[in-house]
């Protein structure tokens, strides 16, 4: 076993860049190997309610986990997961002896590794960074309800793990959880099935007496009405406790379609704050501390190619830092250079730049990468003050370079919008561009992107 559990680590790292963090943190990280039986087959304690059923349902992580453990350990030939607490009694059947370290006596929900120290605070990130940590400093006082919104992979998973370590480590008295939407749905199905009195109070307990409620992706929420009326009255309870309430979204609560006026207004009653996707000394300010973290040997020539050309997410960012480190050791250099870096970021900028054909929809996708926004959000109805914007000038330079396109058809590409809204849209971006001269620069610039490929 002691081999096994040597592996088990690097296991553990594998699964960590595999999946979303919200899936590691939930259901992967609190794995261990307990057992070997015949020789070819691991048995797994899972550390907290719902990681088997969920690592089984979940086609993807489970791929990842087939993956990952026939990698560290090819000498086995399957796996299998215990039930919640089934390890004790496994244990205890075959003879065995559980060893509990001090730290295994009371398990964390939250990654120790997701720390304010360990939060690179940015432009993008400083109002969200200093309101969580407000609500970790008095929780359930101010900013109550905290409703975090952005894209996936800024951080917002993070900043609800820093606030649960820091109020674990200051506050041991609280009754803390932690959850998805998804579990908070699979939970209350689970006691309408079991249909006893007794199983709705056990679920009511275990969410309405609690100090501090955070739930990640509660947009997950829509178009479930059973569980939009048993999380009103949670978030009463709770509110009316002076409980601290802590979501997270992909969005606003206003964007929210379906979820219940009700629902959205009291989400929207404490502080609303967004994390945006980091600039570039922020994604450079990443990898520097990513780096220095791992002990990687990549210079800060190479971050700097990997900062210029990836502008997407957190996670992206730390991908291809991994990647770059891997292309200098193979290679036998004893420093990852901007050469490594250049070659481990190539397929992302074939990505960024395979649109080269000069249609209204090329220049749409052309037009979100400059504003780092999903070309389906600039299209869509999002009201975001980014997305509004984008979607204007979009439509400026469609005029502009395809004058003979009736407006009609302009509008069609935005979701059917009425032609009038066009019309809006490149009269307003004129005006702009007369009087602000910093958007007048960035007209400028998307201009110089790509009048080459518009224009004959």
């Amino acid at each position: 076993m002691e081999h096994i559990l040597e592996k088990w680590h690097e296991f553990l790292e594998f699964m960590e860049r595999s999946v979303s963090a919200v899936s590691f943190d939930l259901w992967i990280r609190t794995l261990r190997p307990i057992d070997i039986i015949n020789d070819d087959t691991m048995i797994i304690a899972t550390g907290i309610e719902g990681a088997r059923e969920n690592i089984l349902k979940n086609r993807s992580v489970l791929t990842h986990f087939e993956i990952g453990f026939n990698r560290f350990y090819p000498t086995l030939l399957s796996f299998k997961f215990l039930a919640y607490k089934e390890d004790e009694a496994y244990l205890r059947d075959k003879g065995l002896v559980m060893e509990k370290k001090e730290e295994e006596k009371k398990k964390s929900q939250f990654n120790p590794k997701y720390t304010f120290e360990s939060f690179v605070v940015g432009k993008n990130s400083n109002v969200v960074h200093a309101a969580a940590m407000a609500v970790a400093e008095r929780p359930g006082t101010q900013f109550n309800p905290l409703f975090i919104y952005g894209g996936t992979g800024l951080g917002k998973t993070h900043l609800l793990h820093a606030i649960g370590n820091e109020l674990e480590a200051n506050k041991p008295g609280l009754k803390i959880h932690y959850t998805t939407c998804e579990n908070f749905v699979n939970d209350y199905v689970n006691a309408i099935r079991q249909g006893a009195e007794k199983t709705n109070k056990v679920f009511r307990n275990k969410y309405r007496t609690l100090d501090v409620l955070m739930i990640d992706d509660i947009q997950f929420l829509i178009n479930k009405h059973g569980t939009q009326e048993e999380f009103f009255h949670t978030f009463n309870d709770l509110y009316k406790n002076n409980s601290q309430i802590i979501v997270v979204s992909d969005r606003t609560p206003k964007e929210l379609d379906t979820l219940e006026d009700r629902i959205k207004s009291r989400l929207s009653s404490g502080l609303i704050q967004d994390v945006q996707s980091p600039d570039y000394e922020t994604r450079l300010a990443i990898l520097m501390k990513k780096r220095d973290e791992e002990k990687l040997n990549v210079d800060d020539k190479a971050l700097m190619v990997i900062s210029q050309t990836v502008d997407s997410h957190v996670r992206d960012l730390e991908g291809f830092l991994t990647k770059t480190a891997f292309l200098a050791k193979i290679d036998g250099s004893k420093t990852a250079t901007e050469h490594h870096a250049i070659d481990a970021t190539r397929d992302f900028v074939s990505k960024a730049g395979c649109t080269q054909d000069n249609t209204p929809k090329a220049l749409i996708e052309i037009i979100a990468n400059y504003f780092r926004i999903k070309s389906s959000d600039m299209v869509g109805k999002r009201k975001n003050k980014e997305f509004v914007e984008a979607r204007q000038i979009a439509m400026y330079f469609i005029t502009e370079y395809f004058e003979d396109m009736p407006l009609l058809a302009v509008g069609k590409l935005f979701g059917n919008t009425d032609h009038t809204t066009v019309i809006y849209s490149r009269d307003k971006v004129k005006k702009e561009k007369a009087i602000n001269h910093e958007f007048r620069k960035r007209i400028e610039e998307i201009e110089e992107q790509t009048k080459p490929q518009f224009t004959k």
